[in-house]
């Protein structure tokens, strides 16, 4: 990938994720990259350490170089996420549905309006899912900040008796809906929320985040079942996060 800087003519940003990867030597454009979580980690934990990718650059005057935040952040699963059953989201072909595409934080949730964007932008979004969602009763938990000291909930929300086909879209619409009523909460009346008390990392430190930062890239569900024996449903969400 090429990026035009106001410092360097060119640069040449290639990912590398060796265990010892090469230092870059004086003259390299260094990019801050924030370590994923194991994906199965403790909900309550967080580990994330920055690590250094080296960024070649061509003709570069005499300055130090910049830091540039990475802008991507996965929020950990918990323990007993089903490790064989990962939906990715896509839209046209790009992995993630940023939330405020669907609805807008300082409204109240149309659950029409958001089941229609919903198919008109993810991809395969009329997909049936009434072989994995059956019974009375949809369950589904919102995505959790490791940060967050509080016991994971999901709840059941009845499902539509006149719906003959349960789609991924459905199950899409109550996870964001699930996820728009926890950042009502948490947010300030322009629906900024301080990531520090979230997430521990030096990177956060400082750091906003709104509703345009979240974005789910995968339908995940729980090994361990609700009390009517049905699965327990959950977002894997992604930050966005700009300096």
């Amino acid at each position: 990938m090429v990026v035009k800087t106001s410092l360097w003519d060119t640069a040449y940003i290639v990912k590398q994720e060796q265990e010892e990867p090469t230092i870059p030597p004086a003259d390299a454009l260094i990019l801050y990259a924030i370590s994923q979580e194991p994906e199965f980690a403790d909900e309550h934990q967080s580990q994330a350490t920055p690590i250094y990718t080296p960024v070649p650059i061509i003709g570069s005057p005499p300055y130090p170089p910049p830091i540039i935040p990475a802008t991507r952040f996965r929020l950990p699963l918990p323990r007993d996420t089903n490790p064989n059953l990962n939906i990715e989201v896509r839209v046209k072909g790009q992995l993630g549905l940023q939330l405020s595409r669907c609805c807008s934080i300082i409204d109240e949730v149309n659950h029409g309006h958001l089941l229609s964007s919903i198919l008109h932008w993810v991809d395969d979004a009329s997909t049936p899912m009434n072989h994995f969602v059956y019974g009375q009763y949809v369950w589904v938990e919102r995505a959790y900040f490791p940060n967050e000291k509080v016991r994971r909930e999901a709840h059941a929300i009845p499902k539509d008796r006149h719906l003959s086909t349960f789609t991924r879209a459905h199950l899409i619409a109550l996870m964001i809906e699930a996820q728009h009523r926890h950042w009502s909460d948490l947010s300030t009346l322009w629906g900024e929320v301080e990531l520090e008390p979230l997430i521990t990392a030096i990177w956060a430190k400082g750091s906003r985040i709104t509703w345009d930062d979240l974005y789910i890239v995968a339908i995940r569900r729980r090994q361990s079942r609700s009390p009517d024996g049905s699965y327990r449903w959950f977002p894997a969400l992604e930050l966005h996060v700009t300096a």
